[in-house]
Parts: structure tokens; sequence; C-alpha cells
């Protein structure tokens, strides 16, 4: 009976033994899956902002010519108009260097405006 007894002892440290092997493995594999889920959703965020970014570089890009355009329109029309004026006011060689000078400057502002 002692023999028996000593006998299951051993077999319940084995068994015992082979359980905490084998829960050590399945957090071992617990870990490695949750690391490689990790890296995933981490690599999926980066391709996500890097898309992001794009789309926003390329739509910066699009406002930035539609606002040179409309620059660009704006002074071929401020140019007639200085051009008109220029004509009906039959002015003087100063008058229409300080007109030009005037209309200069208005370019110039709405370039820095563009430049902001």
């Amino acid at each position: 009976m002692k023999k028996q007894a000593v006998e299951a002892e051993e077999k319940h440290k084995q068994y015992l033994e082979e359980a905490k092997k084998e829960a050590h493995h399945i957090v071992e594999q617990a870990t490695k899956l949750g690391d490689e889920e990790k890296k995933k959703i981490v690599n999926m965020a980066r391709e996500e902002a890097k898309k992001i970014v794009a789309r926003t570089m390329l739509e910066i890009s699009q406002e930035k010519k539609n606002i040179m355009n409309e620059v660009k329109k704006e002074v071929g029309e401020m140019i007639v108009s200085l051009s008109t004026d220029m004509i009906k006011k039959k002015i003087d060689e100063k008058t229409q260097k300080e007109l030009l000078e005037e209309a200069v400057k208005e370019v110039e502002r709405e370039l820095e405006k563009v430049g902001r």
C-alpha cells in the first residue's frame, strides 16, 4: 500500500509537471499570437495614415492650384480695370505711375494671401 501511495504520488507529480509545461506552452503561444496581431494592427494603422497623408497632400495641391487660378483671374481683371481707368482719365505720366504702383501693391497683397 505504501508503495502504491508513493507510485500514485509520483504519477501525480508527473501529471502536475506535464500540466505546468502545457500551460506554459499555451501561454507562450497566446503571447506570440497577441504580438503578431499587435504588429498587424500597427502596420494597418501605418498604411491608413500614409493614405490619409497622401490624400491630404493631393487636396492641398489642388486647392493651391485653384487659389492660384483665382489670383491670376483677379490680377487680370485688375489690370483690365486699371487700363480702362487710365484710358478714361487720360492721365499724366506721374498719375499713371502711381496707379501702376498701386496695382502692383494690390497684386503683392493678393499673392501674400495665397502664400499663407
